[in-house]
């Protein structure tokens, strides 16, 4: 067990990571310094880290099922999930209003339509988000992000696309594997995938005004989901 009056020193290696296994309710932090990265386990409940201090620069998140909202502070640039079910509930991630970019690597995080993975920063600008395995999810939205880059080291499926407030937006995707990203966001202007050698599947709607470039691989883009183009 561990309480708020324990401390913990990685010292000045530079890549140090503490293991935080819980019980899925909020773990006690203790008094931290000179650790870079954060793996808690199991976690089921709402949780910020604004205690881990400012040299944290990745939280990840192992196993649980997904609803709940991470709270991390500015200095914390990437977010992990690995073997997390979304399907259980829609799984926020917020940052501090002036933090510009946050970036999320998945592995075998599963999910569907309707469980979304919803990232929150009023100042959020650019967003990677990399598959190093399969996953899959509902909607990733990324707030305001114009600048997303999709790298699809295992597949990526995404059955509600990715979504942005954005208004003209560059959404970027390479890596080896599929991409199949359902409906792309009107807010994105141009779409670049000429990294990509998996297939990209993508959806155009009728009203959007998109320059889409595609990949080396099996492309498959729908123009219009109605099966009938409007005038």
């Amino acid at each position: 067990t561990m309480s708020t009056a324990d401390s913990i020193d990685g010292g000045t290696g530079g890549a140090d990571v503490f293991n935080i296994f819980t019980s899925g309710a909020a773990p006690a932090i203790p008094q931290m310094a000179n650790i870079e990265t954060v793996n808690i386990y199991d976690l089921d409940s709402d949780f910020a880290t604004a205690d881990f201090g400012a040299d944290v620069t990745a939280v990840n998140l192992v196993r649980g099922d997904g609803g709940l909202t991470l709270t991390v502070g500015g200095s914390v640039g990437t977010i992990g999930l690995t073997d997390l079910d979304v399907a259980a509930g829609n799984l926020g991630l917020t940052t501090t209003a002036t933090a510009t970019s946050l970036d999320l690597n998945l592995s075998a995080v599963t999910g569907g339509t309707g469980d979304d993975i919803v990232l929150t920063g009023a100042a959020l600008a650019s967003s990677t988000i990399t598959a190093t395995t399969a996953s899959a999810a509902g909607a990733i939205n990324v707030a305001g992000a114009s600048a997303v880059t999709v790298v699809a080291t295992g597949n990526l499926t995404l059955a509600d696309g990715i979504a942005t407030t954005a208004t003209a937006g560059t959404l970027t995707v390479s890596g080896a594997g599929n991409a199949d990203l359902s409906a792309l966001d009107a807010g994105f202007t141009t779409v670049t995938a000429s990294g990509l050698s998996g297939a990209l599947t993508a959806e155009i709607g009728g009203a959007d005004d998109m320059v889409l470039t595609g990949g080396t691989g099996n492309d498959v883009i729908t123009a219009n989901t109605t099966d009938a183009l409007s005038a």
